[in-house]
């Protein structure tokens, strides 16, 4: 009788240790491998995010999970301090240089002494 168990006892051990579990650094890296996302698809779909205009799927899909809780925040905290005078005077300040009606020749003004500072600088470059 012991015989005949043998072979089924034997064969019932190596089916199980077959089957069992799997060492935990095999493990750690079999985990890490289905869960690296895929380098390509993550490029398309940002790419699908921009043309669709939907920054905010942009943002979440290009940060994980615990920076973007992080940064939402913080956006929500900033956003509920009350704006200041200083702070209204500034904002008209600048959003009236870009609404100015000589706006283009005067940014131009501004930016091409240092176009041609930089253009030494940049060989080949188109400045």
């Amino acid at each position: 009788m012991k015989r005949h168990l043998l072979p089924l006892a034997l064969a019932l051990a190596v089916g199980i240790g077959i089957g069992g579990t799997i060492p935990s650094a095999q493990a750690a890296s079999i985990a890490a491998t289905q869960a690296a996302p895929d380098p390509a698809v993550q490029l398309r779909n940002a790419i699908d995010h921009l043309r669709h205009n939907d920054l905010v799927s942009l943002v979440q899909s290009m940060l994980p999970p615990a920076k973007y809780q992080m940064l939402q925040g913080a956006y929500e905290i900033k956003r509920n301090e009350p704006l200041s005078d200083d702070d209204r005077e500034e904002f008209a300040e600048g959003f009236g240089r870009f609404t100015a009606p000589d706006a283009v020749d005067q940014l131009m003004a501004e930016i091409e002494p240092k176009l041609d500072k930089a253009r030494p600088q940049a060989e080949g470059a188109i400045l």
